[in-house]
């Protein structure tokens, strides 16, 4: 009784990800907090999924016991030195590379960088510099740009 749980499932094609020790943020009461995943049970539900426990003390700070549901985020990975960039800006090579197109002095280039974190829509980058200004991806797709082009940059 001196202790509460978080319960959470995750889904199996996440599991290569997680593990015990993981920070596990969420906010209860108006309040964000950082917890550690004490818990990962060996199988999979009918679901395909792994349920995982966060224990926490009473008196850690407040909680709702009464069964609440609690958005919360397990952070795999940390990354900081990259450059956060929308996944729409992101381009496939032929040869696995990742790519961009910044816009530099109007004309399109073509930048290789080395994805090093994702997470829902965003992507933290490595060989483009802060501040640069890239392409999304366009109505017609990339086949309708090419490097040496002139463009108008919108915000």
């Amino acid at each position: 009784r001196r202790r509460l749980k978080l319960a959470f499932d995750i889904p199996h094609q996440d599991l290569p990800e997680i593990r015990q020790g993981l920070d596990v943020n969420f906010v209860a009461n108006g309040v964000s907090r950082t917890a550690e995943i004490s818990l990962l049970y060996p199988t999979l539900n009918q679901a395909k999924m792994m349920r995982a426990e966060v224990w926490l003390d009473r008196d850690a700070g407040p909680v709702p016991s009464n069964g609440a549901y609690l958005p919360l985020e397990v952070v795999v990975k940390r990354v900081t030195d990259g450059v956060l960039l929308p996944a729409a800006a992101l381009i496939e090579g032929p040869n696995g590379a990742s790519h961009v197109f910044a816009v530099e002095d109007g004309r399109l280039v073509a930048r290789q960088v080395e994805i090093v974190g994702r997470t829902g829509d965003t992507a933290s980058v490595k060989g483009i510099s802060s501040g640069a200004r890239v392409v999304r991806n366009t109505f017609l797709g990339w086949a309708t740009l090419s490097s040496g082009e002139n463009v108008e940059p919108i915000e």
